[in-house]
């Protein structure tokens, strides 16, 4: 497997899912290496399970494993709705950590048990090109009820 991706960016996007299965790759890949100090993570962390991005860099082969998290790959924001400000999802904007997976080989993307959460149930979601007042009735909600 490392041959193939010899020089490659590798890049997980998505949420624990995503994460868990970045996790099972760096692992599956780290028993093939003949000499784990050429694996580091670029940015001298240790792997927790807290909330994080990695990066980590197999030398010999140039390449790097990387992990970024994003719940729904969509721009998360919130839309005043009456006198509440409530969270939305602009489906017409890309994450705002979009620009760390740019460049890459190959992508990953996982998000998929996020499409249930509260933000998704109430199918409002604004739309930039619209005024900033203006909701569209999302027609993903008829799929997730």
């Amino acid at each position: 497997m490392l041959d193939l991706i010899s020089g490659k960016r590798l890049v997980f996007v998505g949420d624990s899912i995503n994460r868990n299965q970045w996790e099972s790759m760096l692992c599956m890949l780290m028993s093939a290496v003949k000499d784990p100090k050429k694996v580091y993570e670029t940015h001298g962390r240790r792997i927790t399970k807290e909330r994080g991005n990695y990066s980590f860099k197999f030398v010999d082969y140039k390449c790097t494993i990387e992990f970024y998290v994003s719940h729904f790959l969509v721009h998360e924001s919130k839309a005043r709705i009456r006198q509440r400000r409530r969270p939305t999802l602009r489906i017409d904007a890309i994450d705002h950590g979009s620009s760390k997976w740019k460049g890459a080989d190959i992508l990953v993307f996982n998000t998929a048990h996020w499409w249930s959460h509260f933000k998704t149930k109430a199918g409002l979601v604004p739309l930039s090109n619209c005024g900033s007042s203006s909701l569209v009735m999302y027609g993903f909600q008829s799929c997730i009820d």
